[in-house]
């Protein structure tokens, strides 16, 4: 139920007394003024005010909600102030310290030094007071009447909280009273929306704000709004055949430079054939609200996110695995000189029951040359909204931004997979303390957090070499295949022989009882001995001494009455040759791929032993 006048009327009392005299108001005053001990159990209970039960009798501290229902205009509007100027510097504090120092580092403010920012010590020490019963803002130490901040630390979620909205956001999450009120408010929104929908659905605009066309396809809205982020807006769609996908449509009035890095990332995701980078599957353009084009696209729609799964909290077990297939697309990405720069748990889409792992939002990604489809000014400063995963060089003007400011975002996100906290400062929590047996990696994340870009890891595959000379087999590295410009595990053997198999094309010559046959590429002496390996059929007038190879030409000396069965003793072994040599070349393949493991492995074993040969000797 609402508060009747009278509760009001002790409300603003207590608010009242404690911006006065900053004192708490005793229960014997309020009983004197008001002489109803029922109605102060009801404010109690409702948590209108603070109780301090310390003393012999309880006094009355006045909280947020106290001066939201005082009944006085002016006394809360000092109050909200107050709040929101603490917020604010605090909040400037946080971002100035670590600008400064490329990473914050937790310390104590004193009130004295607060009052610093404004003229108005009595409106920080209000807003001091206040804000330190806002979640996500401050933790306060008082004095010993408990009426005053003596001194506080800075949470580092601040950054997420609004100074402007953050008395709102309070009171809609605390105040049992007003529940009645707002949700009479609130169903008079939906009513007014409802009708607003109904409308808007009649008019042409509204249709096609519900369909998205491409040349083949129409997809309907299912679902609004599923994401955002600073370019554009993820919704659920179905197509014609009732199929279901995500859809991300470019914001209206984007742009120029946000429209070309649309574009960028539709024509790159296009054309993408890693299993772990999001693929765009189709593409439009549909009417604005306001008559422009909005380019969209559309792509596999997946069940959750990794911050998703975080937030559940994944097992250690788990989360290698998890974390190297998220490698395996990164590395993917800058084979193909592709920095994504905007790498964040909420980008990184996951499908747990297919065991899928994929890196979305290429949105502010920076492209080489050969992957640039239109030319976009990519500031080297572009932070967008990620500031808790980007690198130091991405805070600072002209920075070069390269592909170890995306280490230095997985760095925080391997950390944050085992221990559910995000790095910040020299202090934070350690995969080591919630998971023993992955104690290793705590050094490997302290080298990709490096503040210096040149001292983190020069690539992702130095990352894996280290996960794999730890025996982690789930691991492997890739190559890019320049002919074919895909990025493939390192156990696919590159080799042309073996992915353009050897055969005859054409005539060439025939001289002096010698045939010559032209290959459709030149053989080494590896095959040549797998075709003389294999061609074991033997008559009178046919057998492998006949046969012999020279580069791209098979020379077969045979008399003209035998020319058909010379051909055929060829064709019939070339397969079977080409069968061997990839079998061989494979073999051996893998064989040296075992090597540099056992020589990854062997080297972290040395340097272990070097570590704890030093450890014990004591002078």
């Amino acid at each position: 139920m609402p508060l009747t006048m009278i509760e009001r009327q002790a409300a603003h009392a207590v608010a009242r007394k404690f911006c006065l005299s900053t004192e708490p108001t005793s229960h014997q005053q309020l009983l004197r003024e008001f002489k109803d001990p029922a109605l102060i159990i009801r404010l109690t209970n409702a948590q209108i005010w603070a109780v301090d039960t310390s003393a012999t009798t309880p006094t009355y501290l006045p909280t947020v909600l106290t001066f939201h229902h005082c009944n006085d205009d002016k006394l809360l509007d000092a109050a909200r102030r107050a709040v929101e100027v603490v917020v604010r510097d605090a909040k400037n504090s946080f971002m100035t310290d670590y600008d400064r120092n490329h990473r914050y580092e937790t310390r104590l403010f004193s009130r004295q030094e607060s009052s610093n920012y404004v003229p108005v010590p009595e409106q920080i020490a209000l807003g001091l007071f206040l804000a330190k019963d806002i979640p996500n803002t401050i933790y306060a130490a008082l004095d010993d009447k408990k009426t005053t901040v003596i001194s506080f630390q800075i949470n580092e979620h601040i950054l997420n909280q609004d100074s402007e909205k953050v008395w709102d956001n309070y009171v809609q999450a605390y105040d049992r009273v007003g529940q009645e009120d707002r949700q009479r408010e609130v169903a008079e929104q939906e009513r007014q929306a409802s009708a607003k929908k109904q409308s808007v659905a009649q008019t042409k605009s509204r249709r096609m704000d519900t369909l998205f066309r491409t040349a083949f396809n129409t997809y309907t809205l299912v679902q609004r709004s599923l994401g955002s982020g600073g370019a554009g807006t993820v919704h659920v769609v179905e197509d014609i055949e009732g199929k279901r996908y995500a859809l991300k449509v470019l914001r209206s009035q984007a742009g120029t430079t946000r429209t070309k890095r649309f574009q960028n990332e539709i024509e790159f995701c296009s054309k993408n054939d890693h299993e772990n980078i999001i693929t765009v599957l189709d593409h439009g353009v549909t009417e604005g609200p306001n008559g422009e084009g909005l380019p969209f696209y559309v792509m596999p729609l997946y069940p959750t996110t990794l911050r998703s799964l975080m937030t559940k909290r994944v097992r250690p077990s788990d989360a290698l695995p998890l974390f190297s297939r998220i490698l395996d697309g990164l590395e993917a990405a800058h084979l193909k000189g592709v920095c994504h720069r905007d790498l964040k748990p909420e980008n990184i889409m996951c499908d747990p029951e297919n065991n899928v792992v994929v890196i979305a939002d290429f949105g502010i990604a920076k492209f080489q040359e050969e992957d640039l489809y239109t030319a976009v000014e990519t500031s080297n400063h572009d932070r967008m909204a990620n500031f808790q995963y980007s690198a130091p060089e991405q805070r600072v003007r002209g920075k070069q931004v390269t592909s170890a400011s995306d280490i230095f975002a997985m760095g925080l996100i391997l950390n944050e997979m085992f221990t559910g906290e995000i790095p910040q400062g020299t202090g934070y929590k350690r995969i080591v303390s919630v998971a023993p047996d992955h104690a290793f990696l705590d050094d490997m994340v302290a080298q990709m957090i490096h503040q210096a870009p040149e001292q983190r890891p020069e690539t992702v595959a130095k990352i894996k070499e280290e996960l794999i000379a730890r025996g982690k087999l789930f691991t492997s590295l890739q190559r890019l295949d320049d002919s074919r410009r895909k990025v493939v595990p390192e156990s696919e053997v590159a080799d042309p022989l073996i992915s353009d198999p050897i055969r005859l094309v054409e005539v060439v010559d025939y001289s002096n009882n010698t045939l010559t046959l032209r290959l459709n590429r030149p053989v080494n002496d590896v095959w040549k001995g797998c075709f003389t390996k294999r061609a074991t059929r033997s008559t009178g007038n046919v057998s492998a001494a006949i046969v012999s190879f020279q580069a791209d030409s098979v020379r077969i000396i045979v008399s003209e009455h035998f020319l058909e069965q010379g051909v055929d003793f060829v064709k019939e072994y070339i397969p079977i040759a080409n069968e061997e040599y990839a079998s061989v070349v494979k073999q051996e393949h893998q064989k040296e791929i075992e090597r540099k493991r056992a020589a990854l492995k062997n080297a972290i074993a040395q340097e272990e032993r070097r570590i704890r040969i030093i450890q014990k000797v004591k002078l």
